[in-house]
């Protein structure tokens, strides 16, 4: 079952508060490696964050596109002025009354140049290779996730592992007082059994300290709160991947996301040069206006003082006055220019596209080159751990056995307690290498599927 943040966190607080009512033992609260991954995708931070992008990239496509419609200015005005005649080669024109007036204006334009044209497809690749991005954060959240959910899981192994020595050096501890009881054994045998198992007791509570950190730093991964004792379900098996390594890399060079992204920013580099050197071209421009105005008269007597005939015209212009506006003609535009000279800043600002675009595929080559060698890596790698994890379960048991034998030849008296310990320091290295290499082997699984671009089991 997958479960949300606070879902989690329900299974870690409800059950005991029912348990409580009841007067029953809470069930422990686990959690599979695939809930861990979903867990993150919707609540790590900087995964998250990372979804910006995309966002931005959306929005500069609808912003491209929506060069291609007219854009829309409006204005709304209102005036005041002076009740004096304006005086031009002496004649004095204008009313002797004070003047208010409203004006309102709209006015549409599209620009149709050819570098708008562009756009659309450069901000298309942008958008692609956002989400490419997207893709590969969600990759090194899944490895990272990986890596600590086998952090907590190996650290757990170890917890077990000194839990089995403890009890191991419990038991020596007994033996060497009853056989120091019998006559069989000297105080310096108890002695040096005593210091086994307080040193075991200190790698036991270290061991546990240390589990619980690693959970702690998973839950981090996640980004939700960690619930108290909760139980990590997922053991993967040691399985290498069934495509061979050139079925790998010629997968990852056409899907790998990092890849794919870097493509698409030099498609749009390339699309950007377009568009730099497009400013060579003409710009053409369709516009269109309307408009309209009142006026009022402000002094009644000099409405008065008009003839009138003139009187009725003014005194309907009066009451048009504020919104009953009467119509500019409205005008339409067509507009072609040529830019012929600017100082050379085109022709710097093709050269800089020139060399951004240059930059965009000396990335794309270098990342296929890294691409090639951390999945070559990575591949050769998981097969060593592979044989590891077989080479270190095999002296695990045999170091097992070594020490099974010690024992009993120790219970019957035919060695000493210093090959006894010996024996089980043997064991415990042979084990803990074991325990390193299975875990090591999920960790690089989980590199080899970063470098591929995809899950691989």
């Amino acid at each position: 079952m997958r479960l949300s943040a606070f879902a989690l966190v329900a299974l870690a607080l409800a059950p005991a508060a029912l348990a409580a009512q009841a007067g029953t033992r809470a069930p422990t609260p686990t959690l599979s490696l695939d809930d861990a991954l979903l867990l993150a995708r919707r609540n790590n931070p900087t995964y998250l964050q990372s979804l910006n992008g995309r966002t931005r990239a959306g929005a500069a496509v609808r912003s491209a596109y929506g060069a291609f419609i007219p854009s829309v200015t409006s204005s709304l005005t209102a005036g005041y002025r002076e009740g004096l005649p304006q005086n031009f080669g002496g004649i004095s024109l204008g009313a002797s009354s004070p003047t208010i007036s409203t004006n309102y204006s709209i006015n549409a334009q599209v620009d149709l140049s050819p570098s708008v044209w562009l756009n659309t497809r450069q901000q298309n690749l942008g958008q692609s290779a956002a989400d490419y991005d997207v893709e590969s954060n969600a990759l090194s959240l899944r490895q990272a996730v990986i890596g600590q959910y086998m952090a907590v899981l190996q650290q757990i192994a170890r917890v077990r592992l000194n839990d089995t020595l403890l009890a191991n050096t419990q038991a020596q501890l007994d033996l060497a007082k009853a056989r120091q009881a019998a006559g069989s054994a000297t105080d310096l045998d108890v002695r040096r059994a005593e210091v086994q198992v307080g040193q075991q007791q200190v790698a036991v509570l270290t061991a546990r300290n240390q589990a619980e950190v690693e959970k702690l730093r998973l839950f981090q991964q996640l980004g939700v709160p960690q619930p108290g004792d909760v139980q990590l379900t997922t053991e993967l098996p040691v399985n290498l991947p069934g495509q061979s390594l050139d079925g790998l890399l010629t997968d990852a060079r056409d899907k790998n996301p990092q890849l794919r992204a870097l493509k698409d920013r030099e498609a749009a580099s390339v699309v950007n040069t377009r568009i730099t050197k497009a400013q060579y071209l003409p710009t053409f421009t369709l516009s269109a206006n309307i408009s309209g105005y009142t006026q009022k008269y402000t002094d009644g007597n000099y409405v008065a003082a008009l003839p009138a005939a003139q009187q009725g015209a003014v005194t309907t212009a009066n009451s048009a006055f504020p919104f009953s506006f009467t119509r500019n003609p409205y005008t339409l535009n067509a507009g072609l220019s040529l830019p012929i000279f600017d100082g050379f800043s085109r022709e710097q600002r093709v050269q800089v596209a020139e060399a951004a675009r240059s930059d965009a595929q000396f990335n794309v080559r270098a990342q296929e080159l890294r691409l090639t060698a951390d999945l070559t890596a990575a591949y050769l790698t998981l097969q060593t751990d592979a044989q590891s994890v077989t080479l270190n379960t095999r002296n695990a048991q045999t170091a097992r056995e070594a020490l099974t034998l010690a024992e009993q030849r120790y219970r019957v008296g035919l060695n000493s307690l210093v090959e006894v310990i010996q024996a089980r320091a043997d064991f415990e290295r042979a084990e803990s290498d074991r325990i390193t290499s299975i875990f090591q082997f999920h960790r690089d699984y989980a590199a080899l599927e970063q470098a591929a671009g995809r899950p691989l089991r």
